[in-house]
């Protein structure tokens, strides 16, 4: 049964990164996302540039040679593992230029400005339940095509809750009891995250997407009956 579940885990990450070349599908038909994704653990910044065609669900792809994606002017290497362009910058990049330009010599600029940082309050180590709660972050009010997201995740993946804030000057977020009753009773990891995700400025007729996305260090916290 280990070796069904590793074999078929090992074919979903094959599936996931399937890929053609750039240079076999019309130019005017991929789709791009540009993103700056901060993670407070690593206190790293990722710019990732990802292709698809005919839309963000459409098969990934590998630029084919002259098409290139840079950042501020810096070549962003390519993943084949993950089938994306990714690069790293340490601390928090508050904004990148990407720089996209396709095999037929067509031009696109798009800038990802990164959102404003958001983490946990002081003094939060337990938490019932059994009860709503009401968790007040720390940064400032949700702005406009901004979600602010807290996920909770059992030791072992054993269960996990989502909880989302989109309203548009909102300060917290509510915790609620229904799905907190679904949680392991022991230590839990709790993450925040402030994300915007809006149209890019230059795109092709299929569309394209920038992403700013800040998260915080997780937090340890314990779950009482």
């Amino acid at each position: 049964m280990k070796k069904f579940l590793i074999f078929a885990l090992s074919m979903v990450v094959l599936i996931s990164c399937e890929k053609e070349s750039s240079d076999s599908v019309d130019q005017d038909k991929i789709f791009a996302s540009y993103v700056l994704d901060y993670s407070g653990n690593q206190d790293i910044t990722y710019a990732r540039a990802n292709f698809h065609f005919s839309n963000v669900t459409g098969t990934k792809l590998e630029l084919a040679e002259p098409a290139q994606v840079t950042i501020d002017g810096d070549i962003i290497p390519f993943k084949p593992l993950l089938a994306l362009y990714e690069k790293e910058f340490i601390g928090v990049k508050t904004s990148g230029n990407f720089y996209y330009i396709d095999v037929d010599g067509n031009e696109f600029n798009n800038t990802v400005t990164m959102v404003d940082s958001i983490d946990f309050p002081t003094g939060i180590d337990t938490l019932s339940r059994t009860e709503n709660f009401e968790l007040t972050w720390i940064g400032s009010p949700v702005g406009q095509d901004e979600v602010v997201t807290v996920v909770i995740v059992s030791p072992g993946l054993a269960s996990s809750q989502l909880f989302t804030q989109t309203g548009v000057g909102a300060t917290s977020i509510m915790l609620t009891q229904d799905k907190l009753q679904n949680l392991v009773l022991e230590n839990a990891q709790f993450t925040i995250r402030r994300s915007k995700n809006v149209t890019a400025q230059e795109v092709t007729s299929a569309g394209g997407n920038v992403i700013a996305r800040f998260n915080s260090s997780p937090m340890t916290v314990y779950i009482k009956p």
